[in-house]
Parts: C-alpha cells; sequence; structure tokens
C-alpha cells in the first residue's frame, strides 16, 4: 500500500521528490502549470487590458505548457532548447498566479504516483490522466469562458482549445491518431525561435504562428484518424467497452461500433472508413465472433489488408467465456 503524501510547501515537495524518477517533477510542474490556464480568462473579461497583452499573456502561456509537454514525453536538446526559450518568454505574472491556484493538486499528483508498481514509467503515465483527480474540475467556468473568447479571435485558435480539453480530459488530441500527434508536437514544440517572433507585434505573431499550426494540420491524413480498430460481436460489447476504456486510458484512440457507427448508418462505408483510417486491427474473437457474417466481413478486410502479418496489423483478443479454441 502506497505511503500517504502530503505536500504543504516546495521544501516538502523539493524532500519528498528525493531519490524519485527525474521525470517526476517535470510532471507535477507541467500539471500544476496546467491547471491554472484558465486563470488567463481574467485578462479577456477587462477592458482596460490592451489586445497586445492578451495575445501575449495567452500565446505564451501556452507555447510554454505545451512545449513543456513534448520534453517530459520525448526529451531531446531540441525540445530542451525550445523549452528554456519558452520559459523565459512567459510572463512571470501568470507563473506566480498560477501557482497560487494550482498547486493544491500537488498532493494527488504526488499520491497517485507513488501508487504505481511501475514506478519508472508512472510519469509518462500521469501525463495522459484527467488533470483533475476525481469528479471535480475548477476553474470550469472560466475555461469556458476562456474558449469563447479564443474562438472570436479566429478559428486558428481551436487548435490550442482541443490540445487543453484533451489534456483536461485525459484522452487523445481529437482526430488525431496517436503516431501522428506525436509527430505534430513534435513539430509544433521545435518551431524556430523566428516562427514566434513573425510580426510587429503579438496579435500578428499569434496569427503567425496559429496558421502555421493550421497548415501542418492540413497535411494529417483527411477525416478522423484512429491508432485501433475494434472488431467484436454484439454479444461481446460489454468486454469491446471495457477493452476500449484501457485503450483510451493509455492516450491512444480506437473506431468502435457502439461510439462511431450509430444507428442507421450504412454498416459497410463505416467499417470501410473506420478500417481505413486505423493504424492496427483488435479482434474480439469468440464463438459469437465466429458466426458474425459481418464480423467475419470486418475480419477478412483486415487480413487482406496484411496476409503475411509482416506489418504486425492484426491483434487478435480472445475471450474464453465463449471461446474454447483459437485460430487453426
Amino acid at each position: 500500500m502506497a505511503q500517504q503524501v502530503q505536500i504543504n510547501s516546495l521544501k516538502d515537495l523539493d524532500k519528498w521528490l528525493v531519490g524519485k524518477p527525474r521525470d517526476w517533477a517535470q510532471v507535477i510542474a507541467f500539471r500544476v502549470a496546467l491547471r491554472a490556464v484558465p486563470v488567463l480568462n481574467r485578462v479577456y473579461g477587462q477592458e482596460i487590458v490592451y489586445e497586445e497583452f492578451r495575445n501575449c499573456l495567452t500565446m505564451s502561456a501556452l507555447r510554454a505548457c505545451f512545449i513543456s509537454e513534448v520534453a517530459v514525453i520525448g526529451p531531446t536538446l531540441e525540445i530542451e532548447q525550445a523549452a528554456v526559450r519558452a520559459a523565459a518568454d512567459a510572463i512571470a505574472a501568470y507563473a506566480t498566479d498560477a501557482a497560487a491556484y494550482a498547486d493544491a493538486a500537488y498532493d494527488a499528483d504526488a499520491q497517485w504516483l507513488e501508487g504505481q508498481e511501475d514506478q519508472v514509467t508512472a510519469g509518462v503515465r500521469l501525463m495522459a490522466e484527467p488533470l483533475w483527480h476525481g469528479d471535480a474540475t475548477v476553474f470550469l467556468d472560466e475555461w469556458v469562458s476562456l474558449q469563447m473568447s479564443l474562438l472570436k479571435k479566429g478559428a486558428n485558435w481551436k487548435f490550442w482549445i482541443d490540445w487543453y480539453q484533451s489534456k483536461l480530459d485525459g484522452k487523445p488530441h481529437p482526430g488525431l491518431p496517436q503516431n501522428q500527434q506525436r509527430d505534430l508536437y513534435y513539430q509544433i514544440a521545435t518551431f524556430p525561435k523566428e516562427y514566434w517572433e513573425d510580426g510587429k507585434g503579438w496579435v500578428e505573431r499569434a496569427k503567425s504562428v496559429n496558421q502555421r499550426i493550421a497548415d501542418l494540420l492540413a497535411k494529417v491524413k483527411p477525416g478522423k484518424g484512429y491508432d485501433f480498430f475494434l472488431s467484436y460481436s454484439i454479444k461481446d460489447e460489454s468486454l469491446a467497452r471495457l477493452i476500449t476504456d484501457i485503450i483510451e486510458q493509455e492516450g491512444y484512440s480506437v473506431f468502435v461500433q457502439f461510439k462511431d457507427m450509430p444507428v442507421g448508418s450504412n454498416f459497410v462505408i463505416e467499417m470501410q472508413e473506420g478500417l481505413e483510417a486505423a493504424s492496427r486491427f483488435i479482434c474480439l474473437y469468440s464463438q459469437a465472433y465466429k458466426d458474425s457474417s459481418a464480423c467475419q466481413a470486418e475480419w477478412s478486410t483486415a487480413f487482406n489488408r496484411d496476409r503475411d502479418g509482416k506489418k504486425r496489423n492484426i491483434i487478435s483478443f480472445f475471450n474464453r467465456k465463449y471461446c474454447a479454441y483459437s485460430f487453426g
């Protein structure tokens, strides 16, 4: 049983971190800063605040948090240099305000880390957890207001809204398979310094950066992309839901009938589009699966895409409740 963690000061935090994996401090700092992002909404509710300052504050804070995430998940010299630049550009007033509102979650993150059996990978896995532990989401009203303020600026701010919401929910970035998300995030995090300085003022700079991100998004595989296509019989839906939850909790996306093929949709078309958009195919095999013509159609389509198995596209799960045999 994990020891109870109670952190009342930075001194307590420093003491607790002694001997812990190096990335634990990075992850906790990232999540504390991220929790305070909605506080940015307060500068949008003040008429005396200039638009230049609003853009400067918003883009600097988002950039610093974003690069911090990439630095934890995939540390490289290039990312470390980018993180230093982003931190230097961040507004000190925001950082102070963030600490005052968000450090109450130190204990919850530390307790979660202590409770993991594999502490070496615990830090990265915490990055995929919902930002607020439990059901409570602090600053929710402010986050909703901030979203509205950003969308009024133009659609290109939607990337940042989707990114933050995915951190809040502990889910993948909407519409981005894990491999594409990782590549896209790295490209954005390593934008050259001049990209962030393109324009005479922060309004122009924000527009320029967001347009570059929109251009990158336009090159992503059209339509929704998924890491996995989960094929199952309707009789095994409860197990399919459990498997989907586990995969999504680990930060991957799944195309699955119960949420992506609504009643009344064309099964053949939806199935084909789902299979084309997914990187890998999971088969939840059981007697019910074997007896279903629809499941066999999905299996045949996936098999024909990787007949010799060299691409390792097909993953088979066996539901032992119904299946006492395997493939011949």
